[in-house]
């Protein structure tokens, strides 16, 4: 295996830790009400939920729009809001995620349940074809292994 040549600098390892040392950094709770199904939820409608919602986790803000909206009582921004609508979407229906749903998905679906103060987040139809992919993509799999679930495919 070749080696890559780099050298280390005292100075440079002490800065980076100074300010690791300074951020005021908090474990995530993987079990996050707001954003993540509990722990007890179907295990296959939690795996929908959560390889949908990766799917179109991506560039939320675009310039100087932001993708916010409050829900209840707290105000959601980006990701943050992405995930918050995600789970109030799992909690009306979890078979929304289903790949069955997904591969049929309409882009009007996607506007409507993104929804923010100023409109819907601004690549809805994009989303939605990620959405419609993966829902194929697991049908396809899914039917060559015959039938297998969603949870069967990605142990797989």
């Amino acid at each position: 295996m070749a080696r890559i040549p780099a050298t280390l600098s005292l100075d440079k390892i002490i800065e980076v830790a100074r300010t690791l040392a300074s951020l005021d950094l908090r474990r995530s709770d993987a079990f996050d009400p707001r954003f993540y199904p509990p722990k007890d939820a179907d295990i296959e409608a939690t795996y929908n939920y959560f390889l949908a919602m990766v799917a179109i986790d991506h560039r939320t803000n675009i310039g100087d729009r932001q993708f916010t909206r409050r829900v209840g009582d707290d105000v959601f921004t980006g990701s943050d809001l992405l995930w918050r609508l995600g789970m109030e979407m799992f909690n009306r229906d979890s078979s929304f995620f289903s790949p069955a749903n997904l591969r049929r998905l309409d882009p009007a679906v996607v506007r409507d349940w993104l929804v923010g103060d100023y409109g819907p987040v601004w690549d809805y139809g994009v989303r939605a074809y990620l959405l419609r992919d993966v829902g194929s993509m697991c049908l396809g799999i899914m039917g060559q292994l015959l039938g297998s679930s969603t949870f069967q495919v990605l142990r797989s």
